[in-house]
């Protein structure tokens, strides 16, 4: 018997979004049967931006793209500039 690919579970926290007239989509989302959310923002022009690592909820990477958005700008979370987005460590 073939493995089946695992499902992928979406967050509700995940939507379109529409800042400055830009719109893209924000997606938050894991696999099953492995803990850890990951984030990724959808661009317009079929692109993405997507974090390095996983967050511990769904929550937590929501805040993070809040976060990117409100200090780093709209630039930085569509990948416009050259901004490194370092991934925030739990210990």
């Amino acid at each position: 018997m073939k493995d089946r690919d695992p499902n992928i579970i979406h967050s509700g926290l995940s939507g379109l979004k529409s800042v400055d007239g830009i719109s893209y989509e924000v997606c938050i989302y894991r696999l099953e049967h492995i803990p850890g959310w990951a984030l990724e923002v959808k661009l317009p022009d079929g692109g993405s931006v997507v974090w390095d690592g996983t967050f511990k909820t769904d929550e937590d990477a929501y805040a993070e793209y809040e976060r990117t958005l409100h200090e780093d700008g709209l630039s930085a979370v569509l990948g416009t500039d050259d901004v490194v987005i370092p991934f925030p460590r739990t210990e």
